[in-house]
This record gives structure tokens, C-alpha cells and sequence, in this order.
């Protein structure tokens, strides 16, 4: 998968890639342009090595049996009119592989796999909850056997309890069926918890990548760091964090962005050079971190 202004990002089969920002950074455009949900304006989009933007609509029907969506709401994704069992056999039908595939076995087999029972099947979405809807919107994804699933904020609805829950399933099911994750969210605890790389969004650029643990122990943009810096701990002076930096101004228009670097307007740490140039995106001195940003390094 390739991002804006050249930069790629790149997910394998076993992996999971955390993509966060604040709201309105264009996570979840980023993740339905790669589904084809909505129009690409530019990029290059690859799956299985194959570019796959600007396919026709019939053509990019076959990649979605290997790329599959799971939503933020789960209490709007499901067709209320639908059983579960007729919603998690629809992609089925749509592609005309419900046969093929093994129908009312296969259908058990993913209710089964999400924690549920199949003799649930018959009924509607309304009578379950929203951890239960979210297991059979997943289990529906799952349904085409995919190779990639975008999940875009999977559990931001739920309980924190059910959060648990779930990102443990989507662990066990990664392990099992050897899936790649991109996992979309704005809850930075939980993508530390589920991802093996981070890339931080800001106004439609990605502004750094690295491993998980490079990330979230060094963080090298500004923006990074104030977004790390506001994440709860129960004891912030014996992990070793610093003050809680907080940013000024509010997000700029994404339509009318700042001149140069997006961020300078807000950064701590801007000059002359960031409001005219927009920086590069490449290594960071020193680590095994990419990021974008002309003064990289640790936070104040």
C-alpha cells in the first residue's frame, strides 16, 4: 500500500500496521481508498504486487475477495433486516461461492471462530450486543477467506472490557489464518497493544514509521511526541515520562493545509525553514525510524 507524498506503507501476511492521528487526519479515507470505498486522487495502491487503483469495477470485485473491511460502528454495518447467519453468507452469495466454499458448514465454522454459537444464526442484529455484532461483522469479513483485513477503529464503540475482548480475537485469528491487519485507530494504548509497526497520520500525511517499540520508547516528530505524551499511565515519572506537551491552535482545514510542513503552525519545535519547505520523508540519524520532519529527535 502506498501512501501520500511517496511514502509507502507496507503491510505482511502475520503483521499488523497501526495507523493513528487525531480525527479528521484521513485515517479511514486512507483505509477506504485502499478498498476502493472511495476515489484515490493519487498514490499508487498494490495488493499481492498487483496495482490495483483505477481497476474497473469488475476487476476489483476479485481483489475484494482477498481484502476485507470491518467497521468502526458495528450497530450500523449489520442490515438490520438480514439474520446474522444471511449477513455473515451474503459476501458469499455476492460473489456466487456459497456452494463452493461449503455453505451452512462453512457459515458455522466462522460463528465458531468469533466466539459464537451458530444456532444463533437465524437471529437479527438487534439481539445481540455491540461486542457480539462487532464478532459477526468480523466473522463476515472472514467469510471470502481474505488475505488483508482493514479494520477501522474496531472497538472504539465497545466497553473497555469488550475492547479486550475483541482485540484478542483479531490476535488469535491473525495467528491462526496468518492475516495482515491494518489497524486503524485513534486509542494509541491499544495499537501498542495489537501492532508490530506504528505510522502516525497528520492532515493526510504520514509524518513517521517505525517498529512498535522504536515508536513508542523514541518518538522522533513533534507530533508524535505530544500524542504520546497525552496518553493516561498510572505513574508518568516512574516510566520515564516527560511533561504532557500540549499543542497549540486547532487542526488546520485538510482542504487549505499550512504551507511547507502541515504541523509547523502547531510544532514546538518549528523554524523559518519548516513554514516554506515541506520536509522529506527518510531514516532519522541514528535509529530505525522514518519519519518527516526537517529538526527529528527527542521530545523537550
Amino acid at each position: 500500500m502506498r501512501a501520500v507524498d511517496g511514502v509507502s506503507l507496507r503491510v505482511a501476511r502475520g503483521e499488523t500496521l497501526g495507523l493513528v492521528g487525531e480525527s479528521g487526519c484521513g485515517k479511514t479515507t486512507t483505509g477506504r481508498a485502499i478498498m476502493g470505498l472511495v476515489a484515490s486522487t493519487g498514490g499508487s495502491i498494490r495488493f499481492d504486487g498487483q496495482e490495483i487503483r483505477g481497476l474497473s469495477r469488475n476487476d476489483m470485485r476479485g481483489v475484494r475477495r482477498r481484502m476485507q473491511y470491518v467497521f468502526q460502528d458495528p450497530y450500523s454495518s449489520l442490515n438490520p433486516m438480514l439474520s446474522v447467519g444471511d449477513a455473515i453468507a451474503e459476501p458469499l452469495r455476492i460473489h456466487g461461492l456459497y456452494d463452493e466454499m461449503g455453505g451452512d458448514r462453512w457459515i458455522a465454522q466462522l460463528f465458531d471462530m468469533v466466539g459464537l454459537s451458530s444456532s444463533v444464526a437465524h437471529r437479527r442484529p438487534r439481539e445481540f450486543s455491540g461486542g457480539q455484532k462487532q464478532r459477526i461483522g468480523i466473522a463476515r469479513a472472514l467469510s471470502l477467506k481474505p488475505g488483508l483485513l482493514i479494520l477501522d477503529e474496531p472497538v472504539a464503540s465497545l466497553d473497555v472490557s469488550i475492547q479486550a475482548q475483541i482485540v484478542n480475537l483479531l490476535q488469535d485469528l491473525q495467528r491462526e489464518l496468518s492475516l495482515a491487519y491494518l489497524f486503524i485507530a485513534h486509542d494509541l494504548s491499544v495499537v501498542k497493544h495489537i501492532s508490530d509497526r506504528v505510522a502516525v497520520m497528520y492532515l493526510g500525511r504520514i509524518v513517521e514509521e517505525a517498529g512498535k517499540s522504536d515508536l513508542y520508547a523514541a518518538p522522533t516528530h513533534p507530533y508524535t511526541q505530544a500524542l504520546l505524551s497525552a496518553v493516561p499511565v498510572v505513574d508518568a515519572a516512574t516510566q520515564g515520562r516527560g511533561p504532557r506537551i500540549v499543542l497549540q491552535g486547532e487542526i488546520p482545514n485538510p482542504s487549505a493545509p499550512p504551507s511547507g510542513c502541515h504541523f509547523h503552525p502547531r510544532c514546538f519545535r518549528a523554524t523559518e525553514r519548516c513554514s516554506v519547505e515541506a520536509p522529506a520523508f527518510g531514516l532519522v540519524a541514528g535509529t530505525r525510524t522514518e519519519a518527516a520532519c526537517h529538526h527529528p529527535g527527542p521530545g523537550p
